[in-house]
């Protein structure tokens, strides 16, 4: 058997392992200097976002809470803009507690509303395609 082979196999492989190894440092290094919030910062609870729905490629509508005020956001690729500022305090209230329910995991009225049809279209694509 040839051992400069296998001698030229196992650098190879430390060699690999070395850069492997280098490559997951530097992206865990760079992890954290990127999640780093610099001093002054309260890491988030200043500026919340509340809902996003994208309208259109790269376009989305966003509300935004930004130290108690509601803000409707329109956010594009070159550009935000204000759309308006929701000053009802029933409505700041019930977002809060629409935005509360959806990290519970709680299921909005409308989706529930919605489950049975759900479950009456699949319960017929499942007949449909067996046949009965």
């Amino acid at each position: 058997m040839d051992y400069s082979l296998i001698v030229s196999f196992v650098k190879m492989l430390v060699a690999l392992a070395i850069v492997l190894g280098l490559m997951i440092a530097s992206a865990y290094l760079l992890k954290r200097i990127i999640s780093h919030t610099p001093a002054g910062i309260d890491n988030g609870n200043a500026i919340n976002i509340l809902m996003t729905r994208y309208v259109g490629p790269k376009q989305s509508i966003m509300m935004i809470e930004v130290l108690g005020q509601m803000l409707v956001v329109g956010v594009s690729s070159g550009q935000m803009t204000l759309l308006t500022k929701i000053t009802d305090p029933l409505l700041i209230e019930r977002m809060h507690s629409v935005q509360k329910a959806q990290s519970l995991g709680i299921p909005s009225a409308r989706a529930l509303q919605e489950y049975p049809l759900r479950v009456r279209n699949w319960v017929e694509k499942v007949r449909n395609r067996w046949g009965r």
